[in-house]
């Protein structure tokens, strides 16, 4: 549980570097929650 945040927050530093990336990664990470919460029901 405690890598998950971690990786999530690497995530956002890598998007600082690049704004348009920004808007791809957190789909990204909805995506990955979603399937996420569906893989845990």
């Amino acid at each position: 549980m405690e890598e998950r945040p971690r990786f999530i927050g690497r995530l956002f530093m890598l998007n600082q570097v690049d704004g348009s990336r920004r808007l791809y990664f957190l789909i990204q990470l909805e995506n990955l929650a979603a399937a996420s919460l569906l893989a845990q029901s």
